[in-house]
């Protein structure tokens, strides 16, 4: 299965006063993704093609479980991290670090 995630950018509109006209909201680009999953050859029947789509659309699920299980592992790690930085800036405003001993 291949999965392709492009990301886009875009303008919004609105629809004017005469309820045709478009106007182009330049002022703010907004982020789009195309997310194309796989191409399916040499299938005739369409319960074969319905079958792969559900197949490959399960492990497309799967794999983005994970990956949002390891981001937020990941997240939970810089949590850490910028807890433990905020400590020791917290210690070098009370405290000059080269004054500090091991136990403070």
């Amino acid at each position: 299965m291949d999965v392709k995630i492009i990301p886009n950018k875009y303008n919004r509109t609105t629809v004017g006063a005469d309820g045709v006209t478009h106007n182009i909201d330049t002022s703010i680009m907004r982020t789009s993704y195309h997310v194309a999953i796989s191409e399916y050859y040499d299938i005739e029947d369409e319960d074969v093609l319905i079958d792969a789509i559900l197949r490959d659309l399960n492990r497309l699920s799967d794999v983005f479980k994970a990956i949002k299980m390891n981001r937020a592992s990941a997240k939970n790690d810089i949590d850490k991290i910028n807890h433990f930085n905020d400590y020791i800036q917290n210690i070098k405003m009370n405290k000059d670090i080269d004054e500090l001993e091991l136990g403070d």
